[in-house]
C-alpha cells in the first residue's frame, strides 16, 4: 500500500482562463494598479517558498499549481493568492501602471 500524499488538483485551462479573466477584470476595474517593488519581492518570496511554485514554468517566470497564474499575476495590486498566503495591496502606495495613458 502506497501512503504518499495525492497531490492537490491543478487548475483545468479552462479554470486558468476563468482566474486570468476574474484577476485582470478586477485589475482594469480598479484603474491597472501595481504594487512598489518592494510588495512585489516579499510576495515572489512567499510563493518561491511554497509547494505549490513551480520557478522553472514559463521559461523561469513561474506559476503557481493552486491557481495557474504566472509571476506576472505578483505585479498586480488587485491581486490575492488562493492560498491566502499574500492579500491585495490596495493602499495609497500602489501606483497606477505608467504605460496606461490618460
Amino acid at each position: 500500500m502506497n501512503d504518499a500524499p495525492i497531490p492537490p488538483q491543478r487548475p483545468t485551462l479552462l479554470e486558468m482562463a476563468s482566474n486570468f479573466k476574474e484577476a485582470t477584470g478586477e485589475w482594469a476595474r480598479s484603474g491597472f494598479p501595481i504594487v512598489e517593488e518592494n510588495e512585489y519581492d516579499r510576495r515572489h518570496e512567499v510563493c518561491k517558498g511554497c509547494d505549490q511554485w513551480d520557478a522553472n514554468a514559463f521559461g523561469g517566470v513561474g506559476r503557481c499549481h493552486a491557481c495557474g497564474c504566472t509571476g506576472f499575476k505578483l505585479y498586480l495590486a488587485t491581486s490575492v493568492c488562493p492560498l491566502k498566503k499574500w492579500a491585495a495591496d490596495l493602499n495609497k502606495d500602489a501606483k497606477p501602471d505608467s504605460s496606461e495613458t490618460n
